[in-house]
């Protein structure tokens, strides 16, 4: 497989023909198919249409990556993160940072006896 930075137009017009054929098979919209016929006889006859068709295709690309990223982080934010921090704030029942505490200092005392195994593999 030869490795482009850039896809090439061909390769767009064959994914967009594959593109035609499935939804033609799964909704049978019968104009799909004569649109798939159509683009593929021309794309292999005009290489000025094959050019059009991928500028045209890499376009629309450019234009949807500055709003579905957007959403994408938008619906996963507010379905899935927000709910989730919603739970945790209702069932963890410690202060983590304990800001509810009635002492005057945050320090902690441990009784743990350290040797030097301890501090061979601190993590």
């Amino acid at each position: 497989m030869i490795n482009q930075k850039t896809p090439s137009p061909l390769a767009t017009i064959v994914v967009l023909l594959v593109a035609f054929v499935i939804i033609y098979k799964v909704y049978e919209i019968d104009w799909l198919i004569n649109l798939s016929i159509l683009m593929g006889v021309t794309a292999v006859f005009s290489s000025k249409f094959t050019n059009f068709i991928h500028r045209l295709w890499m376009s629309l690309a450019r234009v949807l990556s500055l709003f579905v990223p957007k959403i994408i982080l938008t619906l996963v934010f507010y379905l899935f993160l927000f709910p989730l921090s919603l739970l945790s704030k209702l069932f963890r029942g410690n202060n983590i940072l304990r800001l509810k505490k009635d002492s005057k200092s945050f320090w902690t005392n441990h009784k743990r006896s350290f040797s030097k195994e301890y501090f061979e593999k601190p993590w």
